[in-house]
């Protein structure tokens, strides 16, 4: 949802909020990649069993957008705010259970990603 919400907000010159310093850290995963653990997932299934799908990679958010403003050609106009209670600093999928049982990793980087969700908006949005 960042990625989507910071780039129209950039491209339109808008400000987007930064929570502590940008320092926050997310496991950003590209959407094919959860399409390919679905579908491995499809392939055996497990019952009631718990698959986590993601890179296993946490990026602070600062280096997020810093990649989202090369991709767009765009230099972010950032709002420092603190950070929010009950947010958490750091966040990432554990995901040895999906390498394990379902061969599954993340094959498409950070930067790759954007790259493809940046394609695809300025051409979906014409913009």
């Amino acid at each position: 949802m960042a990625l989507f919400t910071f780039t129209a907000k950039m491209l339109a010159g808008e400000p987007i909020e930064l929570y502590n310093g940008g320092d926050m850290k997310r496991d950003f995963t590209y959407v094919g990649d959860i399409v390919e653990g679905f579908v491995r997932a499809l392939d055996k299934p497990m019952g009631f069993e718990i698959l986590n799908l993601g890179r296993g990679v946490p990026v602070a958010l600062r280096d997020f957008v810093s990649v989202l403003e090369k991709a767009l050609a765009v230099t972010a106009r950032i709002v420092e705010k603190p950070m929010q209670p009950g947010d958490m600093k750091e966040t990432y999928a554990s995901v040895e259970k999906a390498k394990r049982e379902r061969g599954f990793t993340a094959q498409v980087g950070i930067e790759e990603g954007v790259q493809k969700f940046v394609a695809w908006y300025r051409s979906y949005f014409n913009v």
